[in-house]
């Protein structure tokens, strides 16, 4: 049995609707099928943008390679470049 469900009532433009019901046609899916894995499929992407501005953000604040990090980078580079490889 499946979840209870709302109807809903949107509008598209012509040239989509065509793109969707031949699509949805080819893979005999329900146009409700195909809508709900386009708003999951959203749903999704907007979480991810939402995690990379997040991680935008904190770079913005505290960039790798500084402090510590940059000095333990900059010794093992410069180590490393000493080496007879």
């Amino acid at each position: 049995m499946h979840p209870k469900s709302s109807k809903i009532a949107v509008s598209l433009p012509t040239d989509l609707l065509r793109a969707i019901e031949r699509t949805r046609k080819t893979r005999r899916e329900t146009r409700s099928a195909v809508v709900q894995e386009a708003l999951r499929y959203w749903l999704d992407q907007q979480e991810t943008r939402k995690l990379v501005e997040q991680y935008q953000e904190g770079y913005g604040r505290v960039p790798e390679g500084t402090g510590d990090e940059a000095k333990a980078g900059r010794w093992s580079s410069e180590a490393f470049a000493s080496e007879d490889w």
